[in-house]
């Protein structure tokens, strides 16, 4: 993968502060927020099984049927949701970030141009041929912005450098997902 700078460095001189409220999914899964440079984000990935209408999304465990995929679909890191769930969150395709109903309602997907970092647990991603990719040591994560009809944006946080890129990656990778709060759209563009 191709990395360019996303422009924005992970500083202590942003403002970071702990939120007592939760975020409830539609599944009942309950996620921490944080409050980073005026914007309520997930402090947690993304781990629902349905839409926000309550619609399922397509669990795809086959490596082979993985990357044949054009619909939404999500998966467990190794397909093993008891020890991955909690930790991890979900990987899903970005044809599921597409259809905008992946955050719980009133939050969305955040766009290439905000996607910021704070501390977060590297997951890695799933490739289009169902392979695993650095769980222990990179985290990647879909943004709602498209790059062309086969490859959309995605931002990675690694750990032996105090950045956050940006890079496009296909459609058809599995990456996890954080929602930012919908109140903030007007600074997310």
């Amino acid at each position: 993968m191709k990395y360019y700078i996303l422009g924005l460095l992970i500083s202590t001189t942003f403002s970071l502060k702990a939120q007592t409220e939760n975020l409830v999914d539609i599944d009942g899964n309950t996620y921490k927020t944080i409050l980073f440079n005026k914007q309520l984000w997930m402090a947690e990935n993304l781990r629902t099984t349905k839409y926000n209408d309550g619609s399922p999304i397509a669990l795809v465990n086959n490596s082979s049927e993985w990357g044949k995929l054009t619909q939404p679909a999500y998966c467990w890191h190794n397909n093993d949701v008891k020890n991955n769930k909690n930790q991890y969150g979900a990987l899903y395709n970005w044809y599921s970030v597409e259809t905008g109903k992946l955050c719980p309602i009133g939050w969305h997907v955040p766009s290439d141009k905000v996607w910021l970092s704070e501390a977060y647990l590297p997951v890695g991603y799933r490739d289009e041929k169902g392979s695993y990719w650095f769980v222990k040591n990179t985290s990647f994560y879909w943004t709602s912005t498209e790059n062309s009809t086969t490859e959309a944006y995605q931002a990675s946080v690694l750990f032996d450098r105090s950045e956050v890129l940006r890079d496009y990656t296909s459609k058809k990778y599995g990456l996890p997902v954080r929602c930012i709060k919908n109140e903030n759209l007007v600074l997310d563009k």
